[in-house]
């Protein structure tokens, strides 16, 4: 695009963010799970009893319980199981909250930044961010499930970008594919004059999420953020830039990774250790996003 037509792309992008009719509606079980999430007296057969009424959301809870993050070593037979002798509510409940929120998104499924890819790093950004969220002294522990979510959506605006426009968004994933290295956000700055992390924190806003994940959401490729809920930025930051995407770089930079193992209490043994579980992980991550994208 010319400069002038970026420029109008982006106000155009910007000026549809502001209208709250032109936003995507929360898909209705994702808005039940939000409400299940904000009632104090929720409880696991509550969310059994919402979950089981999408047999392919219940697939993938089933399978992740039996991953290896969670070494159970025998089978799982249920639901009820499942969330409660391996996941616990507060894990399965932000895991199928940002399944079912995403999941209606016909954001083009292939290339480095398809929907399959975004998913698959979103699964890792989460596992990583509740990884080191475990490791973190009490007294400054984010809590657990937010920062599950937080890593599950952070990327959002991504798919949100690529259903509203999938001809620029196709565009985005060749010169992606062309240009190894590159700085995705710096690409679609240039190209397009707004970036994801903006698209997805209003989203997040329009859709009334937790102020953490919407935070998140605008802020993780902003390692110095120092606002509201830094502790979740912070944490979304460093797994973000953790889990690699090959062929694609970040704005984290060593001295960056050293302040944020700093800033969240973190050694580099119990990073290393962090990674190096979810790492294992990846295959699973990976079949668990193509079912996501079918």
């Amino acid at each position: 695009m010319a400069h002038v037509e970026v420029n109008a792309f982006a106000t155009a992008i910007k000026e549809r963010l502001k209208k709250t009719n032109e936003l995507p509606a929360m898909p209705e079980l994702a808005h039940e799970l939000l409400q299940l999430r904000n009632n104090t007296h929720a409880n696991v057969d509550d969310l059994v009893a919402l979950v089981s009424r999408d047999p392919g959301l219940a697939a993938q809870i089933m399978r992740y319980a039996h991953s290896a993050m969670f070494g159970l070593g025998r089978k799982i037979t249920s639901l009820q199981q499942a969330i409660t002798v391996v996941m616990g509510f507060d894990t399965a409940l932000h895991m199928t909250l940002g399944f079912a929120a995403g999941k209606f998104l016909q954001t083009p499924a292939e290339g480095p930044l398809g929907r399959c890819k975004v998913w698959q790093h979103s699964l890792g950004t989460a596992a990583l961010a509740q990884e080191l969220a475990a490791r973190m002294p009490n007294d400054i522990r984010p809590e657990k499930g937010l920062c599950y979510l937080a890593g599950l959506l952070h990327d959002f605006g991504l798919l949100l970008f690529g259903h509203w426009y999938p001809k620029q968004y196709n565009q985005l994933n060749r010169l992606v594919e062309n240009n190894p290295g590159i700085n995705v956000r710096e690409m679609e700055l240039i190209a397009f004059g707004i970036s994801h992390d903006a698209v997805g924190r209003e989203m997040m806003k329009a859709w009334n999420l937790p102020e953490e994940i919407v935070i998140s959401a605008g802020e993780h490729h902003f390692p110095d953020y120092d606002g509201k809920c830094a502790v979740y930025v912070k944490l979304i930051a460093l797994a973000n830039h953790l889990i690699e995407r090959p062929g694609l770089s970040d704005t984290i930079s060593g001295q960056d990774n050293a302040a944020l193992l700093e800033y969240l209490h973190l050694t580099e043994q119990q990073t290393k250790d962090a990674l190096a579980k979810v790492k294992e992980n990846q295959a699973e991550f990976q079949e668990i996003a193509k079912q996501l994208v079918v």
